[in-house]
Parts: structure tokens; sequence; C-alpha cells
């Protein structure tokens, strides 16, 4: 475990695993532990380099004031810091549209994308469910009771096999002592209002696109249309799972993924 020092942050990153090198980018409000489903199934032949955005985890910045270009730029800083000439991209939601970015601008430093239940921008319903939490998670409310409320939108129905199940997530997820503060979930929900789209025709990389039947965030058709621009895209849909597919089904993802990576070696 590392914290690489920017000019305005310290990022914290850690790295598992050996073989092709693969950066994984969380989505909002997560951080490095949001992979753990995965990191067992992937170690064994890549090299993972994982890091907390800003806004989330044990990644500090000088000030609160920072878009998705300056998390694209920590990614960057994180290849540099491990001497990482070129990279696959594994992201998840807001982790997706940051490897989106990098696809784009430095197209010499990425090889692959692997876009988990995201797309070009948030929709217009995640943006308003942001708003919302936001406005939950600064009020009184107990900060159980408000995971109670989040987890189900982003898992489906069978993920949770009882309400007691539920209650014990929340009561982790709220005990958690990297839990983003009130001011750093702000600041990613106004960076996340603020992403602009992307002409997407320029994009060399190849891109698979995994998303979840039941994703309210990022639904599979919409995906489709945003990323039918993509030059080289491969669209995968998933039966009966939601917006935290790596979590629901790690395995098929996981296989998903290795399958890609090796028809398209850096």
């Amino acid at each position: 475990m590392t914290l690489i020092k920017t000019k305005d942050a310290e990022i914290f990153s850690s790295t598992q695993g050996s073989g092709q090198p693969v950066l994984l980018i969380a989505g909002m409000m997560s951080d490095v532990s949001s992979w753990a489903p995965l990191t067992p199934l992937l170690e064994k032949n890549y090299t993972l380099l994982n890091f907390d955005n800003r806004g989330a985890g044990r990644t500090h910045s000088q000030d609160q004031n920072w878009n998705i270009d300056d998390l694209m730029k920590d990614a960057i800083s994180v290849l540099d810091h491990y001497q990482i000439e070129r990279a696959h991209i594994v992201g998840h939601s807001l982790g997706g549209l940051i490897g989106l970015r990098l696809a784009k601008a430095f197209p010499d430093r990425i090889g692959t994308l692997v876009s988990l239940a995201s797309a070009n921008v948030p929709s217009t319903e995640s943006i308003y469910y942001f708003d919302k939490m936001l406005k939950l998670y600064k009020s009184d409310m107990q900060s159980i009771d408000w995971f109670k409320l989040m987890l189900p939108t982003i898992f489906s129905s069978n993920f949770f096999e009882s309400e007691k199940a539920l209650s014990a997530a929340a009561a982790s997820a709220a005990s958690y002592v990297y839990r983003p503060s009130p001011e750093k979930f702000q600041s990613q929900v106004q960076m996340f209002k603020n992403i602009k789209p992307l002409d997407l025709d320029t994009i060399a990389a190849p891109v698979l696109s995994i998303t979840g039947e039941l994703d309210r965030a990022f639904p599979p058709d919409a995906v489709k249309k945003s990323f039918s621009r993509l030059p080289d895209v491969t669209f995968e849909t998933l039966d009966n799972i939601a917006h935290s597919i790596h979590w629901e089904k790690p395995k098929r993802v996981a296989n998903s993924i290795t399958t890609f990576l090796e028809r398209h070696p850096l």
C-alpha cells in the first residue's frame, strides 16, 4: 500500500498479482475494497493496480473543487508511479466514465477498456438519485438507515436473502472506517453532475461493455445507444442483476474480463 503524492493530492494505491497490468477504477463513493470479489479471480493472471479516487477512501486532495479530468490525471499518476507504460483498464460506473476518457486522451497508455455498468455520460436518473441521496447523507438520518435505503438500489432483490441480511450489510457499510465524509461525497456528486459527453469516434482501444439487466442507473439499451459510435465495442448483458455486477456475479464478470483481455493482449 502506497501514497502517491501529486501537486494537489495524495493518492492511496495498492498492487496485487502478476502478469499484464490492469488498472482498476472504482465507482462513486467506492474505494479499493470495492474490488474484493474480483481480486482473487484476476490476480493469478494479472498485476492489479488499485487506487482510491478523490472523494473516496484514503485519497486526499488539497481542496474539494475538482472534475473528472483530475480523476483521469490521478489514474495516469498511478501508472507513472508503478512505471507502467501501457495497461488494461477495468472501471465500474464512475470508473468506466474515467476509463473512457483515459482511452481517448492517452491512447498510447491504454490497451483495452472493460466498462462495467457505465456509459459515455451519467444518466439523468443517476444524477437525480445522487442529488437525493446526498441530501439525506448530509441530514440527521442514521448512517445504517441511509445504507438500508441505498443498497437495494444498486443490488437486485435476489442479492439479499432476507431483511436481516440487508441490515447486516448496511451496518457493515455504515461502520466502515474509510466511509466518505459528507464533504467528500458532495464533491464527487458535483463532479459527476458536470461530466460532459465525449466524441467516441476516435477511441481506438477495444471496449467490452458489461451491464446488468436490472440496472436503473445505466440500463443496457441506454448504454448500447451511448456507446454506438465506438469503433470497437462488444456488449454483454447479465440477466437478473442490477448495478453492482461484479458483486452479484463476480465469476461471470471475471471470466468475461479474462476472455476479452486474452483476445487483446498489450
